[in-house]
Formats: structure tokens, C-alpha cells, sequence
């Protein structure tokens, strides 16, 4: 017995009738123009592991910039002794742990490379000063993205400022350390 609908399409279709499953579109995912944000946090705030007072100020910093939407995508890395504060400090973002040397950078490397960014987000934000990030920004742009660097006005890499699009310095003022205080 032939499916009437799918039998009424003339041509190639995008549209795939196939009995007692889903119909698959071929969509292209960038046609919202969302963005995918790339958040260092050890970097950002200048220690390995942050307080949860440090966090939410970073959070709370990043946010109220210009480069946010709702709807956009934020990814967060930071090694284990750091994610319970991330986690509280910034609960709706996505949390990537790995500890180890650049085991957070590698997290949001792994992030960048492997899930198609160039096809589901027409802009990318990398809060990290990080030279590591250099080459995946560069392909980023490569394939259309528009990358946006942020990072500490002390620390970024000369490759890293040369791949992106555009970058943005800030101060980040953490609160007193509890250790100099009498």
C-alpha cells in the first residue's frame, strides 16, 4: 500500500516518509542566530578554583554584557575541586570537568571540534585568554562563525587576539582573599 502524502511530493524532497517513524527534516540549524559561549572559568577569574561568591560575580559580570541572548548556549569547564562552586554558581549553564594540565581547556577544545558549531550557531564566544583556543577559534571563523574573545585585560595570547573576530578585555575584582585578612 503507497503513503498518499509522500507519493503528492514531485522532485527531490527534504521531507522522508517511512512508516511508524519520525519525518526527518534537513534543517539549517543557523538560521536562528544563536550563540555558543566558551567559558574558561579558571581563567576568567584567575585562580583554579573559584569561590561560589566568585563565580556568580563572574557570572553576573558575563552576563550583562552585549554578546548575551537568551537562548544561547553556555558551556563551562573547571577541573574537580572547582565544580561544586561552577555547578551552584552558574547552574544553567552546561559543566564540563576534567582536571589535569589545560584539563578544562581540553574539555572546551573537545566541545568546539567535535559538535558542529559552524552548523548550529552563527556566533561563538570564548572567555579565555588562552593561546590553546587559537586554532579552533581560526577554524571557527574559517567556517563562517563569528568569534568574539573575551578575557582578563592581563591575559590574552597574541595568536588567540589575531584568530578572533573581535576581542573584549575586563577587570574581574575578586572579593579579598581570607588568608590576608587580620
Amino acid at each position: 500500500m503507497s503513503d498518499p502524502i509522500a507519493n503528492s511530493f514531485r522532485g527531490p524532497s527534504k521531507l522522508r516518509s517511512v512508516p511508524n517513524s519520525p519525518i526527518e527534516l534537513d534543517l539549517d540549524l543557523n538560521f536562528f542566530p544563536r550563540a555558543f559561549h566558551v567559558i574558561d572559568i579558571e581563567n576568567i577569574i584567575r585562580k583554579p578554583r573559584p569561590t561560589l561568591n566568585e563565580v556568580r560575580q563572574a557570572k553576573e559580570l558575563y552576563l550583562a554584557g552585549d554578546h548575551y541572548r537568551s537562548g544561547d548556549l553556555v558551556v563551562i569547564a573547571c577541573n574537580h575541586g572547582a565544580s561544586s562552586a561552577v555547578a551552584f554558581g552558574w547552574p544553567d549553564a552546561r559543566l564540563l570537568i576534567r582536571s589535569g594540565e589545560d584539563g578544562a581547556d581540553l574539555a572546551l577544545l573537545e566541545a568546539i571540534t567535535q559538535e558542529n558549531i559552524p552548523r548550529r550557531f552563527s556566533r561563538a564566544i570564548v572567555a579565555s585568554g588562552d593561546g590553546i583556543f587559537a586554532d579552533a577559534v581560526s577554524m571557527l571563523g574559517k567556517h563562517g562563525v563569528e568569534v568574539t574573545v573575551i578575557c582578563p585585560i592581563d591575559g590574552i595570547s597574541r595568536r588567540l587576539r589575531m584568530a578572533a573576530f573581535r576581542h573584549v578585555l575586563f577587570e574581574f575584582a575578586r572579593e579579598p582573599d581570607a588568608s590576608w585578612v587580620a
